[in-house]
Protein backbone atom coordinates (compact mmCIF):
# COMPACT_ATOMS: atom_id res chain seq x y z
CA UNK A 1 0.00 0.00 0.00
CA UNK A 2 1.38 3.25 -0.70
CA UNK A 3 2.02 5.57 2.32
CA UNK A 4 0.03 8.15 0.62
CA UNK A 5 -2.79 6.05 0.13
CA UNK A 6 -2.37 5.30 4.01
CA UNK A 7 -2.03 9.14 4.59
CA UNK A 8 -5.89 9.38 3.34
CA UNK A 9 -6.70 6.41 5.38
CA UNK A 10 -6.10 7.67 8.29
CA UNK A 11 -7.60 11.00 7.61
CA UNK A 12 -10.75 9.05 6.85
CA UNK A 13 -10.80 7.04 10.24
CA UNK A 14 -9.88 10.34 11.83
CA UNK A 15 -13.25 12.08 10.70
CA UNK A 16 -15.06 8.91 11.29
CA UNK A 17 -14.10 9.36 15.09
CA UNK A 18 -15.26 12.96 14.87
CA UNK A 19 -18.62 11.64 13.61
CA UNK A 20 -19.04 9.13 16.86
CA UNK A 21 -17.46 12.15 18.99
CA UNK A 22 -20.36 14.89 18.01
CA UNK A 23 -23.21 11.64 18.00
CA UNK A 24 -21.95 10.70 21.73
CA UNK A 25 -22.66 14.59 22.32
CA UNK A 26 -26.23 14.38 21.22
CA UNK A 27 -26.99 11.45 23.39
CA UNK A 28 -25.57 13.38 26.48
CA UNK A 29 -27.83 16.39 25.44
CA UNK A 30 -30.57 13.90 25.33
CA UNK A 31 -29.63 12.99 29.03
CA UNK A 32 -28.46 9.77 27.84
CA UNK A 33 -31.63 8.64 27.78
CA UNK A 34 -31.61 8.27 23.94
CA UNK A 35 -34.80 7.30 21.28
CA UNK A 36 -36.04 4.70 19.04
CA UNK A 37 -36.48 5.53 15.21
CA UNK A 38 -38.65 2.88 12.78
CA UNK A 39 -39.57 2.92 9.43
CA UNK A 40 -42.66 2.06 8.01
CA UNK A 41 -43.17 4.12 4.59
CA UNK A 42 -40.80 7.07 6.26
CA UNK A 43 -39.25 7.45 8.74
CA UNK A 44 -40.76 8.13 12.44
CA UNK A 45 -39.27 8.66 16.11
CA UNK A 46 -41.11 6.69 18.78
CA UNK A 47 -40.74 6.72 22.67
CA UNK A 48 -43.33 3.83 23.23
CA UNK A 49 -41.67 0.72 21.62
CA UNK A 50 -42.15 -1.84 24.32
CA UNK A 51 -39.93 -4.59 26.10
CA UNK A 52 -41.61 -8.63 25.26
CA UNK A 53 -40.41 -10.67 27.48
CA UNK A 54 -40.05 -14.16 28.35
CA UNK A 55 -38.50 -16.23 31.18
CA UNK A 56 -36.50 -18.83 31.39
CA UNK A 57 -38.00 -21.94 29.48
CA UNK A 58 -36.51 -24.89 28.51
CA UNK A 59 -36.59 -26.38 24.96
CA UNK A 60 -35.43 -29.50 23.12
CA UNK A 61 -31.68 -30.33 22.55
CA UNK A 62 -29.97 -27.97 19.59
CA UNK A 63 -26.87 -28.35 17.91
CA UNK A 64 -27.15 -24.95 15.87
CA UNK A 65 -27.76 -21.63 17.03
CA UNK A 66 -29.08 -18.55 14.99
CA UNK A 67 -30.36 -15.64 16.42
CA UNK A 68 -30.19 -11.91 14.75
CA UNK A 69 -31.98 -9.10 17.23
CA UNK A 70 -31.46 -5.50 18.72
CA UNK A 71 -29.78 -6.80 22.55
CA UNK A 72 -26.67 -8.34 24.06
CA UNK A 73 -26.58 -12.09 23.42
CA UNK A 74 -25.15 -13.86 25.89
CA UNK A 75 -24.62 -18.06 26.16
CA UNK A 76 -24.26 -19.77 29.62
CA UNK A 77 -23.48 -22.92 30.78
CA UNK A 78 -26.50 -24.19 32.70
CA UNK A 79 -26.74 -25.47 36.66
CA UNK A 80 -28.66 -28.51 35.11
CA UNK A 81 -28.56 -30.69 31.98
CA UNK A 82 -31.38 -28.21 30.47
CA UNK A 83 -31.16 -26.18 26.94
CA UNK A 84 -33.33 -23.23 28.21
CA UNK A 85 -33.60 -19.56 27.12
CA UNK A 86 -35.16 -16.40 28.15
CA UNK A 87 -35.20 -12.81 26.89
CA UNK A 88 -35.89 -8.86 27.08
CA UNK A 89 -36.32 -7.60 23.16
CA UNK A 90 -37.92 -4.39 21.88
CA UNK A 91 -40.94 -5.25 19.37
CA UNK A 92 -43.97 -3.54 18.49
CA UNK A 93 -45.90 -6.50 19.08
CA UNK A 94 -45.26 -9.93 20.51
CA UNK A 95 -43.76 -10.91 17.46
CA UNK A 96 -40.63 -12.14 18.81
CA UNK A 97 -39.87 -15.70 17.60
CA UNK A 98 -38.31 -18.38 19.61
CA UNK A 99 -38.40 -21.68 18.57
CA UNK A 100 -36.16 -25.04 18.16
CA UNK A 101 -36.50 -26.77 14.84
CA UNK A 102 -34.85 -29.54 13.10
CA UNK A 103 -31.76 -28.84 15.93
CA UNK A 104 -31.58 -25.33 15.78
CA UNK A 105 -32.57 -22.53 18.23
CA UNK A 106 -33.88 -19.55 15.88
CA UNK A 107 -33.96 -16.30 18.18
CA UNK A 108 -35.47 -13.42 15.82
CA UNK A 109 -37.53 -10.22 15.73
CA UNK A 110 -40.39 -11.22 12.69
CA UNK A 111 -41.81 -7.66 12.50
CA UNK A 112 -42.95 -5.66 9.72
CA UNK A 113 -41.66 -2.67 11.37
CA UNK A 114 -38.07 -2.08 11.20
CA UNK A 115 -36.47 -0.39 13.80
CA UNK A 116 -33.19 0.96 15.74
CA UNK A 117 -33.16 1.96 19.54
CA UNK A 118 -30.71 4.20 20.40
CA UNK A 119 -31.71 3.76 23.65
CA UNK A 120 -28.98 0.48 24.42
CA UNK A 121 -27.17 1.73 27.28
CA UNK A 122 -24.42 3.50 25.74
CA UNK A 123 -24.91 6.31 28.67
CA UNK A 124 -27.08 3.94 31.03
CA UNK A 125 -26.84 0.75 32.98
CA UNK A 126 -25.85 -2.02 31.24
CA UNK A 127 -29.13 -4.17 32.95
CA UNK A 128 -31.45 -1.46 30.48
CA UNK A 129 -29.94 -3.33 27.21
CA UNK A 130 -32.49 -5.71 25.87
CA UNK A 131 -31.16 -9.28 25.75
CA UNK A 132 -31.04 -12.85 24.95
CA UNK A 133 -29.34 -15.17 27.15
CA UNK A 134 -29.06 -19.10 25.69
CA UNK A 135 -28.42 -21.64 28.69
CA UNK A 136 -26.52 -24.94 27.53
CA UNK A 137 -25.87 -28.23 29.48
CA UNK A 138 -22.10 -28.35 30.64
CA UNK A 139 -19.95 -30.63 28.33
CA UNK A 140 -21.95 -29.37 25.11
CA UNK A 141 -20.45 -29.20 21.83
CA UNK A 142 -22.42 -26.84 18.68
CA UNK A 143 -22.08 -27.36 14.84
CA UNK A 144 -22.61 -23.34 14.42
CA UNK A 145 -23.23 -20.27 16.72
CA UNK A 146 -23.82 -17.57 14.53
CA UNK A 147 -24.84 -14.06 16.16
CA UNK A 148 -26.39 -11.00 14.36
CA UNK A 149 -27.35 -8.01 16.77
CA UNK A 150 -27.25 -4.61 15.59
CA UNK A 151 -26.45 -3.16 18.72
CA UNK A 152 -25.47 -4.61 22.35
CA UNK A 153 -22.74 -7.18 21.87
CA UNK A 154 -22.07 -10.76 22.13
CA UNK A 155 -20.60 -12.36 25.69
CA UNK A 156 -19.74 -15.87 26.30
CA UNK A 157 -17.44 -16.66 29.20
CA UNK A 158 -18.40 -20.72 30.28
CA UNK A 159 -16.58 -23.26 28.12
CA UNK A 160 -17.82 -24.16 24.71
CA UNK A 161 -17.20 -25.88 21.36
CA UNK A 162 -18.17 -25.36 18.09
CA UNK A 163 -17.66 -25.93 14.63
CA UNK A 164 -17.84 -21.95 13.89
CA UNK A 165 -18.76 -18.99 15.68
CA UNK A 166 -19.60 -16.44 13.73
CA UNK A 167 -20.86 -13.27 15.41
CA UNK A 168 -21.85 -9.93 13.60
CA UNK A 169 -22.38 -6.74 15.80
CA UNK A 170 -23.28 -3.18 14.10
CA UNK A 171 -22.51 -1.65 17.69
CA UNK A 172 -20.99 -3.53 20.85
CA UNK A 173 -18.63 -5.32 22.31
CA UNK A 174 -17.67 -8.90 21.80
CA UNK A 175 -16.06 -11.22 24.39
CA UNK A 176 -15.30 -15.07 24.20
CA UNK A 177 -14.00 -16.86 27.14
CA UNK A 178 -13.15 -20.71 27.30
CA UNK A 179 -14.39 -21.46 23.66
CA UNK A 180 -13.15 -23.99 21.26
CA UNK A 181 -13.74 -24.10 17.86
CA UNK A 182 -13.35 -21.58 14.62
CA UNK A 183 -14.12 -18.10 14.91
CA UNK A 184 -15.26 -15.04 12.57
CA UNK A 185 -16.60 -11.79 13.57
CA UNK A 186 -17.65 -8.75 11.49
CA UNK A 187 -17.66 -5.98 13.65
CA UNK A 188 -18.58 -1.96 12.96
CA UNK A 189 -18.13 -0.55 16.35
CA UNK A 190 -16.78 -2.24 19.44
CA UNK A 191 -14.03 -3.80 21.10
CA UNK A 192 -13.43 -7.69 20.80
CA UNK A 193 -11.83 -9.38 23.71
CA UNK A 194 -10.19 -13.42 23.57
CA UNK A 195 -9.67 -15.14 26.66
CA UNK A 196 -8.52 -18.63 27.54
CA UNK A 197 -9.48 -20.24 23.67
CA UNK A 198 -8.40 -22.41 21.30
CA UNK A 199 -9.31 -21.22 17.68
CA UNK A 200 -9.00 -23.65 15.02
CA UNK A 201 -9.49 -20.21 12.54
CA UNK A 202 -9.67 -16.88 13.87
CA UNK A 203 -10.85 -14.07 10.88
CA UNK A 204 -12.09 -10.97 12.23
CA UNK A 205 -13.11 -6.76 9.89
CA UNK A 206 -13.59 -4.60 12.37
CA UNK A 207 -13.67 -1.21 11.79
CA UNK A 208 -13.67 0.77 14.84
CA UNK A 209 -12.31 -0.73 18.10
CA UNK A 210 -9.35 -2.63 19.41
CA UNK A 211 -8.63 -6.66 19.28
CA UNK A 212 -7.21 -7.96 22.74
CA UNK A 213 -6.53 -11.52 23.25
CA UNK A 214 -5.16 -13.36 26.31
CA UNK A 215 -3.78 -17.10 26.99
CA UNK A 216 -4.95 -18.47 23.65
CA UNK A 217 -3.84 -20.73 20.71
CA UNK A 218 -4.48 -19.75 17.30
CA UNK A 219 -4.17 -21.66 14.28
CA UNK A 220 -3.73 -18.75 12.27
CA UNK A 221 -6.13 -16.30 10.43
CA UNK A 222 -6.54 -12.43 9.32
CA UNK A 223 -7.14 -9.86 11.69
CA UNK A 224 -8.21 -6.28 10.03
CA UNK A 225 -9.10 -3.40 12.14
CA UNK A 226 -9.31 0.31 10.18
CA UNK A 227 -9.45 2.13 13.85
CA UNK A 228 -8.35 0.02 16.83
CA UNK A 229 -4.97 -1.56 18.12
CA UNK A 230 -4.67 -5.55 18.53
CA UNK A 231 -2.72 -6.69 21.55
CA UNK A 232 -2.08 -10.00 22.47
CA UNK A 233 -0.49 -11.46 25.64
CA UNK A 234 0.16 -15.41 25.84
CA UNK A 235 -0.43 -16.30 22.43
CA UNK A 236 0.76 -19.29 21.04
CA UNK A 237 0.43 -19.68 17.34
CA UNK A 238 0.06 -22.87 15.26
CA UNK A 239 -0.28 -20.99 11.99
CA UNK A 240 0.68 -17.95 10.07
CA UNK A 241 -1.51 -14.94 11.00
CA UNK A 242 -2.35 -11.80 8.72
CA UNK A 243 -2.89 -8.72 10.85
CA UNK A 244 -4.15 -5.29 9.19
CA UNK A 245 -4.37 -2.01 11.31
CA UNK A 246 -5.14 1.01 9.00
CA UNK A 247 -4.70 3.40 12.81
CA UNK A 248 -3.72 1.80 15.93
CA UNK A 249 -0.62 -0.46 17.40
CA UNK A 250 -0.27 -3.93 16.71
CA UNK A 251 2.26 -5.23 20.90
CA UNK A 252 1.92 -9.24 20.76
CA UNK A 253 3.82 -11.57 23.41
CA UNK A 254 4.17 -14.63 21.53
CA UNK A 255 5.03 -18.39 23.49
CA UNK A 256 6.79 -19.54 20.52
CA UNK A 257 8.30 -16.54 18.97
CA UNK A 258 11.28 -17.91 18.37
CA UNK A 259 9.55 -20.50 15.53
CA UNK A 260 8.40 -17.68 13.56
CA UNK A 261 9.29 -15.79 10.26
CA UNK A 262 7.94 -12.24 10.49
CA UNK A 263 6.87 -9.68 7.36
CA UNK A 264 6.18 -6.07 8.95
CA UNK A 265 5.36 -2.86 7.18
CA UNK A 266 5.23 0.52 9.51
CA UNK A 267 4.66 4.00 7.40
CA UNK A 268 4.15 5.50 10.91
CA UNK A 269 5.62 4.55 14.04
CA UNK A 270 8.66 1.99 15.33
CA UNK A 271 9.11 -2.05 15.00
CA UNK A 272 11.06 -3.69 17.94
CA UNK A 273 11.23 -7.63 17.57
CA UNK A 274 12.49 -9.51 21.03
CA UNK A 275 14.11 -6.18 21.94
CA UNK A 276 15.23 -4.96 18.84
CA UNK A 277 14.68 -1.99 16.82
CA UNK A 278 14.07 -1.94 13.17
CA UNK A 279 13.42 0.34 10.74
CA UNK A 280 9.59 0.72 8.68
CA UNK A 281 9.99 -2.68 6.71
CA UNK A 282 11.29 -6.04 8.43
CA UNK A 283 11.58 -9.60 6.56
CA UNK A 284 12.72 -12.19 9.00
CA UNK A 285 13.19 -15.86 8.63
CA UNK A 286 10.73 -15.86 5.67
CA UNK A 287 11.48 -19.85 5.14
CA UNK A 288 9.87 -20.21 8.73
CA UNK A 289 6.51 -22.93 8.76
CA UNK A 290 4.97 -19.64 10.68
CA UNK A 291 4.92 -16.18 9.17
CA UNK A 292 3.31 -13.16 10.84
CA UNK A 293 2.59 -10.67 8.82
CA UNK A 294 1.23 -6.80 9.75
CA UNK A 295 0.74 -4.07 7.44
CA UNK A 296 0.31 -1.12 10.30
CA UNK A 297 -0.53 2.24 8.30
CA UNK A 298 -0.54 4.63 11.93
CA UNK A 299 1.09 2.73 14.51
CA UNK A 300 4.05 0.87 16.17
CA UNK A 301 4.88 -2.82 16.15
CA UNK A 302 6.28 -4.64 19.47
CA UNK A 303 6.63 -8.19 19.52
CA UNK A 304 7.76 -10.28 22.47
CA UNK A 305 8.91 -13.91 23.47
CA UNK A 306 7.19 -14.80 26.55
CA UNK A 307 10.36 -15.77 28.89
Amino acid sequence: MKKVTKVFLVVGVIAIAAGAVMAGIGLAANGGNGFSVYWDKGFKVSEDLKLVTMDKTEFEAFKDIDIDVTGKVNLVENKTDKFEVEYSLYATDDKVVCEVKDSKLVVKINDEINFLNFDLGFINDDDDLPYVTVYYPAGSEFDSINIDTSAGGFFSEDKVKAKLLFVDVSAGGINIENYEGAFEADCSAGGIEVRNCDLTDMNVDLSAGGIEMHNSKINGGKLEVSAGGVEGHGIELLSDIDIDCSAGGVELELTNGDDMGYRIDSSVGSIIIDGDKFKDEVNLNEDADIMVSIDCSAGSVEISYQK
